[in-house]
């Protein structure tokens, strides 16, 4: 009987202590994308508690791809529960952009979350009365913040790749001439056209 008890009570932490692999883990991010897009928050969640125990080997490359993916759809989640400071906080803590975290998409998530939180047209004005940058640098990319005073939120981006707009022949779009720093940096990045006035 004593011996039964102990089974008991080990099949549990056996059950609870599974790892994953790497395989496992890209298709429980899957999983979770399509139970997030059907509106099943808890199934994505649990699939994503799946993702984060699983093993992606010994590559930082595929740690903070999987990493970036599993908290991109963290802060998704955290937004339809409207707790949009936890995205954002959730958001703010992605890094490893040169290793394989989708920064650029981050960094639109961001702006939606703020669309979110206090509405588009307050926000986009709030981007319009930027003009300071401040560049962060580092050994893998280099980062900027403006302080977006109005939102009470300091907003971090880049380090993913920047992007050049083309016309329908593939030639690259001239910009418009402006002493605005945020403007000349910001404009290379795919969030930049949801706030482009």
């Amino acid at each position: 009987m004593k011996y039964f008890i102990l089974i008991l009570l080990f099949i549990p932490l056996l059950a609870c202590s599974q790892d994953y692999n790497y395989k496992d883990g890209y298709r429980f991010i899957k999983k979770a994308e399509k139970a997030l897009k059907n509106d099943k928050i808890k199934k994505a969640e649990n699939l994503l508690k799946k993702a984060s125990n699983s093993n992606y080997g010994f590559c930082g490359n595929a740690w903070a791809s999987a990493e970036g993916s599993i908290d991109l759809l963290k802060a998704q989640i955290a937004n339809k529960k409207k707790n949009y400071d936890k995205a954002l906080m959730i958001l703010d803590s992605i890094g490893g952009c040169s290793l394989g975290a989708d920064c650029n998409k981050r960094d639109s998530l961001k702006i939606e979350t703020l669309f979110l939180k206090y509405g588009k047209n307050k926000v986009v004005d709030s981007f319009g009365l930027l003009e300071k940058v401040e560049k962060n640098e580092n050994e893998y990319n280099d980062t900027y913040t403006v302080n977006l005073t109005e939102l009470n939120y300091k907003f971090t981006f880049g380090g993913g790749f920047t992007v050049t707009y083309v016309d329908e022949n593939g030639e690259a779009i001239k910009q418009k001439t402006t002493d605005n720093e945020f403007v000349k940096i910001a404009r290379n990045y795919p969030f930049y056209k949801l706030i482009e006035k």
